[in-house]
């Protein structure tokens, strides 16, 4: 019961922390759109993130969708790794590790 009850609340939590990923990515300040272009994206690029941290949000604050949220969002952050790891920017990985533990633990 405590063990479902953790695992709804990190659902939640991690549901909104998509949901702000996605308002962030389609408001786009100026260091988010730099980043995107030294990663050599288009400009446009940060609204598919923005749809799919969006889509990942919704998704997971339904129980029954959440294994799908966990999918899409664990692709998303893998991606996400990706990127930060082919422009060696080592420092910025670890949050995508414990994302990725986080989604996992919400299904386990």
């Amino acid at each position: 019961m405590i063990f479902e009850m953790m695992q709804a609340v990190t659902a939640y939590g991690l549901a909104m922390a998509y949901a702000i990923g996605a308002l962030v990515h389609v408001i786009g300040p100026a260091s988010l759109r730099a980043a995107y272009r030294g990663w050599g994206y288009p400009e446009g690029f940060r609204h598919v993130t923005a749809l799919c941290h969006a889509a990942t949000a919704a998704l997971l604050a339904v129980a029954a969708a959440r294994p799908y949220g966990v999918a899409l969002g664990i692709a998303v952050t893998v991606v996400a790794f990706a990127t930060l790891a082919r422009h060696k920017e080592w420092k910025k990985t670890p949050g995508s590790v414990l994302l990725v533990a986080a989604l996992l633990f919400t299904i386990a």
